[in-house]
């Protein structure tokens, strides 16, 4: 991919899904907004180079400029599209999608449970007096 005329590679693996995530979370992002994808690409980025210790070629800034200015003007989207297929299809999302999956099906069987328990109306008073 190429931001202002500088040449970036991405790296979807667990670094990438963990800072995309956490930036979600953080600020309640959509995925597919300009600054859902610019977040992405930006994980991406941040993944293949801080793994390399290499420095960002550019900034979350000139990335969501990019993104902004091609979904306005529908240029460079085939990049970009490639991208987000390749965030879609990494292991390391279906993994983190699996655990968390996981997590709420655990949360569910425990809260099942906790409804089978019984209620304050459901125990009779039991007698002290022998």
């Amino acid at each position: 991919m190429k931001i202002n005329n500088k040449e970036i590679n991405l790296r979807f693996g667990m670094l990438a899904v963990e800072l995309f995530l956490k930036k979600s979370i953080d600020i309640g992002i959509t995925t597919y907004s300009s600054y859902g994808i610019a977040s992405i690409i930006n994980a991406g980025m941040v993944n293949y180079y801080e793994v390399k210790e290499l420095p960002k070629p550019v900034t979350f800034e000139e990335i969501y400029d990019y993104v902004e200015n091609a979904m306005l003007s529908n240029d460079d989207m085939l990049e970009i599209k490639e991208a987000i297929k390749s965030f879609e299809e990494s292991q390391a999302l279906k993994k983190k999608t699996e655990d968390i999956e996981q997590a709420n099906e655990e949360i569910k069987k425990k809260m099942l449970s906790l409804e089978s328990l019984p209620t304050n109306q459901d125990l009779s008073p039991v007698s002290t007096n022998g």
